[in-house]
């Protein structure tokens, strides 16, 4: 008997208007609009959509249950509903009026100067008056670049041939009167040198299909907008039959190809580093990938009973490493991994939280192991099972509204308590949601609150290459007086000065940050002791942070 499981599907449906006239709006897209789509979040034209009908009707079908908010974003026309709709199963919503206004359109192509050719892998950021991004676009194999929906007003587009390279200088265009149609934009011909090189196993033989990843790390002019941009990009390849790839276009400076990855293969022993000249290409350079060992552990308690709740860390020697979530079984296997001595961590079950810096456990690296070429290292970690406890609160009949408010202020300031004791990670410790600050706008600084504290400043889309591991954190900054006050002056360039650059550089960096008013803990306190934890952890400081804990507002 073959037995199929349906799951309740729910329906949302709504109608498209102008604004002005209530006249229906054919042939539009609708996106839904879910909760993490209520701000722009990347490329409106890539969130799953649906077309309007003559009658200016749109449906969603097989939505999830949640809270939405359908939009109109494309074309000549922008708007959104009124009010978010909440989905449950087994009910029906109302159907969605959604009132749209009259949008401007952006349509252009983008071509290299002198050879003509279209710039298959470039794109569009478009900027607002106040500086953030409401929209992008990528180009497609001819280089025709395609948006909508943008509000009259003035803009700033800022168009790049790759994504690797620097972009043009940017464009202001006024979109008050009529759209932008049939421009061409032109950019200058790629320069710089080239990486060739062979991944080889430990026989000499090629690789192929390895994936090669590099980043700049010591740009030779520091200042050229096309290091910059390289440096943010990364660069890749993949290698062909024989183990050969060439990186090509890449201004001159110290590489480093963190990321080696073959299928069944041991990644190098030491990350590969090369300088590129000036005046020359590289074209010898070698990785090897080293015969791959296995490692094995197993973590049981003291009657050897699997803990399939426990978590490991496992950090090589000499770099590379990973935090390892709970198996079924209790055992985890590494396999095929890198030759080396490892460190390997326990987080036992019911600690939560990384050890504090008065923990004993503070600074114990783990057990140590060593894998060995073609063969599997075997580690078992024994630990006492913890029992589960349920804490709560017994109030009477009548005071049951305030008591739930007193009682969840009391929840919240216990936890606060608890991972001020005992280290809570970092996503505990900054327990609010994260921010955009290089596409902010002035008014979402009102988020941030005007009380002193420290805040955490990340990569939004990718992590950095630390001595013991990859992190998007690259500082830690405290205030004395007002962490929005702080904030703004890093928006605005001043303050320190990766993140100055980072801005410069239009990237995407994420806020959190942690109140500090009726904490045990200074704001230089808890900035100090992230910056030990964050040592222990990675090997060395933020790459804010190398000077250490900071004296005044940072």
């Amino acid at each position: 008997m073959l037995e199929v499981l349906l799951r309740p599907e729910i329906i949302l449906s709504g109608r498209v208007i102008a604004a002005e006239s209530g006249a229906p709006v054919a042939d539009v897209p609708v996106i839904t609009g879910e909760p993490h789509l209520l701000s722009y979040s990347g490329s409106f034209s890539t969130e799953p959509q649906v077309r309007t009908g003559e009658d200016g009707r749109f449906t969603f079908w097989g939505l999830g249950p949640g809270r939405y908010k359908p939009q109109v974003h494309a074309g000549s026309w922008r708007g959104q509903a009124s009010e978010s709709v909440l989905l449950v199963i087994g009910e029906s919503p109302a159907p969605v009026e959604i009132k749209v206004y009259p949008a401007r359109r952006v349509e252009g192509r983008l071509l290299r100067r002198e050879s003509r050719t279209p710039c298959a892998d470039g794109g569009i950021v478009v900027y607002d008056a106040a500086g953030s991004i409401v929209d992008r676009a990528q180009a497609d194999a001819e280089g025709a670049i395609e948006l909508g929906g943008l509000l009259p007003g003035p803009y700033d587009l800022e168009l790049r041939c790759t994504q690797g390279e620097a972009p043009l200088a940017p464009l202001a265009v006024d979109l008050h009167g009529e759209d932008l149609l049939g421009a061409l934009w032109e950019a200058g011909e790629r320069s710089g040198r080239s990486i060739r090189g062979r991944v080889v196993d430990a026989d000499g033989r090629g690789v192929a299909m390895a994936y090669v990843g590099g980043e700049l790390r010591d740009p030779a002019d520091p200042d050229d907008p096309s290091a910059q941009a390289a440096a943010l990009a990364g660069s890749h390849a993949v290698t062909d039959a024989d183990g050969a790839f060439e990186i090509h276009h890449l201004p001159p400076g110290g590489y480093e190809f963190y990321r080696i990855h073959a299928e069944g293969m041991a990644a190098p022993v030491d990350t590969p580093k090369v300088t590129l000249p000036s005046d020359r290409d590289v074209d010898d350079l070698v990785i090897t990938l080293p015969r791959a060992g296995a490692l094995q552990v197993r973590v049981q308690d003291s009657s050897g009973a699997p803990l399939t709740s426990a978590s490991i860390k496992v950090s090589r020697v000499g770099g590379g490493g990973s935090n390892l979530q709970g198996m079924p079984d209790g055992v985890w296997k590494l396999d095929p991994t890198t030759p080396g001595i490892y460190q390997v961590k326990l987080h036992r079950p019911g600690v939560g939280g990384r050890a504090g810096p008065d923990d004993p456990s503070h600074d114990d690296p783990g057990e140590e192991i060593e894998v060995v070429p073609g063969r599997t290292a075997t580690l078992t970690l024994v630990t006492a099972r913890r029992d589960r406890t349920i804490r709560g609160v017994v109030q009477a009949a009548g005071s049951r509204e305030q008591g739930s408010r007193r009682n969840r202020r009391s929840e919240r300031n216990g936890r606060n308590r608890r991972n001020e004791r005992d280290g809570g990670e970092v996503r505990t410790v900054f327990c609010v949601p994260c921010i955009c600050l290089t596409c902010l706008h002035p008014s979402a600084l009102r988020r941030a609150p005007s009380q002193p504290g420290v805040y955490e400043v990340a990569l939004d889309r990718r992590r950095h290459n630390y001595p013991q591991g990859r992190s998007s954190t690259i500082y830690y900054g405290k205030s004395d007086t007002s962490i929005a006050t702080r904030l703004a002056a890093h928006r605005s360039g001043r303050g320190n000065t990766v993140l100055r650059d980072h801005i410069a550089a239009k990237e995407r960096l994420k806020v959190r940050w942690r109140r500090t008013s009726g904490a045990r803990k200074t704001p230089r306190e808890l900035e100090c002791w992230h910056l030990d934890r964050f040592e222990a952890n990675f090997g060395s400081r933020p790459l804010g942070n190398q000077r250490g804990c900071s004296t005044g507002d940072t």
